[in-house]
């Protein structure tokens, strides 16, 4: 039987997913310190801030570079949003419509720059940024 936390097991997740994953190898964390600002170790034995575990696993490697394959554009991350801001995006919370608005650099913005959720990027928003990120999006299947 796997340990399961009383969080997760309430919610059906394994407790190494509940500590998130090393942020230098990806492995899934297996040992929290029961401390304030306490450290995480992974399954590999690499000890790391519990604050810096990542909360999915890393995108996997390419076989014949090892550089890792980005996530598509679609699929928001703080990665993302970061690279965002740096390139002159701002996106606010629109607390009385409970959603998320993004606004170009250029100052475009409307309806179909907003989103309910920071997760996923609006559609208008990826046909914005495509060409900036071109390595990131996937190829259409």
């Amino acid at each position: 039987m796997v340990n399961k936390c009383s969080i997760c097991h309430a919610k059906g997740k394994d407790k190494a997913m509940s500590l998130g994953f090393c942020p230098l190898c990806g492995a899934p964390g297996k040992l929290r310190e029961r401390r304030l600002n306490g450290n995480d170790t992974c399954e590999n034995g690499h000890v790391y801030a519990s604050r810096d575990a990542l909360t999915e696993p890393p995108p996997p490697k390419c076989p014949e570079c090892g550089e890792r394959v980005p996530r598509a554009i679609e699929h928001a991350t703080v990665d993302w949003i970061a690279a965002l801001i740096e390139r002159g995006w701002e996106i606010r919370h629109l607390r009385t419509l409970g959603k998320f608005a993004y606004r170009s650099p250029d100052g475009t913005s409307g309806e179909s720059y907003e989103t309910d959720t920071l997760e996923e990027f609006p559609p208008a928003v990826v046909e914005s940024i495509r060409d900036d990120f071109v390595r990131a999006v996937r190829a259409p299947s």
